[in-house]
């Protein structure tokens, strides 16, 4: 779950606080949803058309959440529940943009390139054709259980653990920007700042 505080435009900064500990960028094409779909209705979920977004977490909050000392921390009931969807709410968190490309787009968005970079450094790449289910059918099965209406975003990235992995993807270190690209669409850009 993204909160609306989370979006962040093209160029957008993106604020992290030091108590976050490690903040990871997560590289995803987006889908706008252009009608209203639910359980029942027949045919394919209507999309408007496609953006970038970095569907940002802190898996910092983790072990920062775990110290009663941090400045700052949210008070936490249920620590592993609660921590994660702070984690994926934080205000700037949701970087999205630059613009929406409609629908018909020439471009074959089953199998194009996204990629990320922190600083001017690729620090991830994936294709859409690694997803292990195709867009159309999780849009299916999410709609099964949520009503999608115009304007709702549905962010599709892996969550295969190559981007967590230790290996200094790390944006609480950034001392410039990040970036997102999706290949043949638009590439998004933030500046990193601290909090």
């Amino acid at each position: 779950m993204k909160s609306t505080s989370s979006l962040v435009g093209h160029l957008g900064a993106v604020c992290i606080k030091s108590w976050y500990g490690r903040v990871s960028p997560r590289p995803a094409l987006a889908v706008v949803v252009g009608a209203s779909y639910s359980a029942g209705t027949t045919g394919h979920v209507p999309i408007f058309g496609y953006t970038v977004m970095n569907d940002i977490m802190a898996p910092g909050m983790r072990s920062a959440g775990r110290s009663e000392k941090a400045p700052g921390k949210p008070c936490v009931a249920n620590h592993d529940i609660e921590i994660s969807a702070l984690s994926n709410s934080v205000d700037t968190f949701g970087p999205l943009g630059p613009f929406i490309t409609v629908d018909d787009l020439d471009v074959d968005l089953r199998q194009v390139a996204v990629i990320s970079s922190i600083d001017g450094r690729e620090c991830s790449r994936w294709s859409t054709c690694e997803l292990p289910v195709s867009m159309s059918s999780i849009l299916q099965s999410l709609s099964a259980v949520v009503r999608l209406d115009p304007g709702d975003i549905v962010a599709f990235s892996m969550n295969d653990g190559r981007f967590d992995r230790g290996r200094g993807e790390d944006l609480a270190e950034a001392c410039g920007d990040v970036r997102v690209g999706i290949e043949n669409l638009c590439t998004l850009v933030n500046p990193v700042r601290r909090c």
